[in-house]
């Protein structure tokens, strides 16, 4: 076994958990194939507490038994503080083989970043903390808590294992949300899910907690067996969840990885009365709770969960373009507008008119330059931007909004930062608004579902489909503190019409009509330091011409 299934000998001889006891794998055959995969490439998505973190260890110490360096990725400094005094330390003090490997150790490295293990360096780091995952080669990646990590600077661990001739690379965690994070990573992969055989009519099925065990009842929900067992789909007989059952991949000979979903569905837990009935009374509790809801699917059922009710989709956005919109005219000479603008490779920019207090969108456009920027303003006769303040050089956004009074830039601040206030705070020596984060979003997006934020009719098209693609990348969910946040990703567009949200709220304006064309300011960046012609990447119809009116092209 040591040598055919090395860290299932591992964990039956010498892993102990943090308790002190041993593991154990005769009624956990689901976990007992996980221990006999020696694949490199690993996905498990999971639910809580159901032995993951117990296999990585017992993995980390035979890879380094085995002679190789490894790097164990945590979602940051914090949470790896904790794991290695928890884990780390405390299970060499149960186990002789893991307190002999530490002991082996050169004595000024054993701290909470770096440990020799059998004399291979280990490493365990924050993925928040970028310049934590330079200069460490190793053959090993462990990322947990996958969902959970800086994405952006993963990028810099798979640099460590470039010069490994077969890195093993692992990621597991619970989901959040469809398609995204873990979930993306597994639907790479062979996809294995646990079938569970029907005693009665011998139906391999993967346990569903709606298909299998609950029914609707009286605009509630009910258990289908009384006592929990799961009813057959197919003979409708009750049989036992932790009965006879294999690992099925539902995409084999395509996913480059080994992939598993572990649900409680198939653990058992020993809950009194039953496992299934404790599920159940948390499934009751959470209704009408999205942020319950979304724990109960994410870590009980290892799957994932968004609140459909409260989400930019192509049907939200296709129910807020106006009505008519051939019939509204664009003049800068007559109409006033507001914009956001995020900072990243580009400027990305979304300008509104303002109707009876609803935003009308007008133009979106990814620009390369703060003069491209204030082009766009006096074109479209801007009278409030917001801007950033986060993405790009902090000087260079200091100086273009210190240019122009009608300018601010934007901070995102912890909610206990800005109390006192509804939606943000104005800073007007400094030229700031600091504002929550998820609370502005979720301003922008309420206005968008209840039509009151309109975007052009050709959204779905806008900027090769980038538009509705960053409108619909952020979802909002609860993270491991139960915060409500809406996640990060290529969402450019989405902040930039958050941005534009304040913008518009700044001004104060309910109607976009302009009492004159004489309100533009004197301050020019352009005058300051003179650019090329300003080059506008992805506009969507020719600019307005002040000598004639231009239709509203949608």
């Amino acid at each position: 076994m040591a040598d055919k299934y090395p860290r299932l000998f591992m964990g039956m001889i010498h892993h102990r958990t943090t308790k002190g006891k041993h593991l154990t794998f005769r009624d956990k055959p689901w976990l007992t194939a996980i221990y006999k995969d020696n694949s490199v490439d690993m996905v498990i998505i999971k639910c809580s507490q159901v032995h993951m973190t117990e296999h990585a260890l017992c993995a980390m110490y035979t890879f380094a038994n085995q002679g190789m360096r490894g790097m164990y990725v945590l979602p940051s400094s914090e949470h790896r503080k904790t794991f290695v005094a928890d884990r780390i330390n405390q299970m060499k003090d149960y186990s002789i083989l893991y307190d002999n490997a530490i002991k082996n150790r050169i004595t000024e490295t054993d701290s909470n970043v770096y440990k020799s293990i059998f004399n291979r360096g280990w490493k365990f780091i924050g993925s928040n903390v970028k310049k934590d995952f330079f200069e460490f080669p190793c053959e090993v990646l462990f990322f947990d808590e996958y969902d959970q990590l800086n994405q952006d600077n993963l990028w810099y661990a798979y640099d460590r294992v470039s010069n490994a001739k077969q890195p093993i690379i692992w990621k597991f965690g619970n989901p959040t949300r469809d398609n995204h994070g873990i979930h993306a990573e597994f639907l790479e992969s062979d996809q294995k899910e646990w079938h569970v055989d029907c005693q009665h009519c011998g139906h391999e099925q993967i346990l569903d907690w709606y298909d299998n065990f609950i029914t609707p009842y009286h605009n509630t929900w009910r258990l289908r067996h009384p006592m929990g067992r799961p009813v057959c789909t197919k003979c409708g007989k009750d049989f036992d969840r932790l009965g006879p059952g294999r690992w099925v991949s539902l995409n084999p000979g395509v996913g480059r990885a080994s992939g598993y979903r572990i649900s409680r569905l198939f653990v058992d837990k020993h809950k009194k009365p039953n496992d299934v009935i404790d599920l159940f009374k948390q499934f009751i509790k959470a209704q009408h709770n999205p942020t319950a809801l979304q724990n109960f699917h994410n870590n009980y059922l290892g799957i994932p969960y968004e609140n459909v009710d409260f989400k930019i989709t192509k049907e939200a956005l296709t129910r807020s373009v106006l009505k008519d919109t051939d019939q509204v005219e664009f003049d800068p000479a007559m109409f006033r507008t507001v914009m956001g603008v995020d900072q990243g490779k580009f400027f990305t920019c979304v300008i509104s008119m303002v109707w009876d207090g609803e935003l009308i969108d007008i133009h979106y456009a990814n620009v390369k330059r703060w003069s491209d920027v204030e082009k766009l303003e006096k074109d479209f006769n801007v009278v409030s931007t917001v801007v950033d303040a986060q993405g790009g050089g902090y000087a260079e956004t200091r100086d273009f909004v210190h240019a122009n009074g009608n300018r601010w830039m934007c901070y995102y601040r912890p909610r206990d930062q800005i109390k006192g206030v509804k939606e943000y705070k104005l800073n007007h020596k400094d030229h700031v608004v600091d504002t929550n984060r998820t609370e502005c979003l979720d301003l922008t997006v309420k206005m968008i579902l209840e039509k009151k934020a309109h975007v052009r009719a050709d959204f779905a098209h806008v900027d090769n489909k980038e538009f509705v693609k960053q409108m619909m990348e952020s979802a909002r969910i609860t993270d491991n503190g139960g915060r409500p946040v809406w996640t990060k990703g290529k969402d450019h567009y989405f902040h930039a019409t958050g941005y534009r949200y304040l913008a518009y709220r700044i001004s104060g304006m309910k109607h976009s009509v302009a009492s004159g064309s004489n309100w533009h300011s004197d301050n020019s960046t352009i005058k300051k330091r003179p650019e090329p012609k300003a080059q506008i990447i992805g506009e969507i119809f020719d600019k307005p011409d002040k000598k004639k009116r231009n239709r509203w092209h949608v």
